[in-house]
């Protein structure tokens, strides 16, 4: 059984969650489920075509926003994260291996809202330790503060869509790279 966590009102994270986490779901109130854990990373991780069918089974809109450990401090994922935690309307539940990738996607989507301090204590009340990512997270907020990291919108209009893809880094970019590839949206 999957640990969830609600880090703030709505916003949910879990660990990987097996098909019966997905019936207790509706009971928490949550109405989503965003997997940010790609498919194949484990050899007993849950796919996500069962995935969408337990969420299916209890009622729930699934998406599939896969962000691999390497990319977590990229614009574009946080930017999709951040238009995903805004935009489905109700409270929802992203996953991951752990929980920490979904954590921390989290905390860059919120530190415009919350500030680094606000974002660590938030997550730590939740039982979650985003102390050891604080100079990540204080990269980000001084790109945003910036504004040198790209909202999703501006980056859509800005890179055509046949970009190559770039070289993984292991921290925020500044620059557009490639095309947001926006997730997998498999409502009920």
């Amino acid at each position: 059984m999957a640990d969830i966590v609600e880090l703030e009102r709505g916003i949910f994270i879990a660990s990987q969650l097996s098909e019966g986490d997905f019936d207790r779901l509706p009971a928490m109130g949550i109405r989503a489920v965003v997997a940010n854990r790609p498919d194949g990373e484990a050899a007993d991780q849950l796919p996500r075509a069962q995935a969408h069918a337990a969420a299916r089974r209890n009622g729930l809109h699934f998406h599939y926003h896969p962000v691999a450990s390497i990319d977590i401090a990229e614009d574009e994922p946080v930017a999709i994260f951040r238009a995903l935690m805004h935009g489905l309307g109700g409270p929802v539940l992203f996953y991951c291996g752990t929980g920490t990738r979904a954590a921390l996607l989290w905390a860059q989507a919120s530190l415009a809202r919350l500030g680094v301090e606000r974002t660590i204590d938030v997550a730590a009340r939740a039982g979650v330790d985003l102390a050891p990512y604080r100079d990540l997270l204080e990269e980000r907020a001084a790109l945003e503060d910036a504004g040198t990291a790209a909202p999703l919108a501006s980056r859509l209009s800005e890179t055509p869509s046949n970009t190559p893809a770039k070289t993984p880094a292991a921290r925020p970019s500044a620059s557009p790279a490639r095309a947001p590839q926006l997730c997998i949206a498999e409502a009920v």
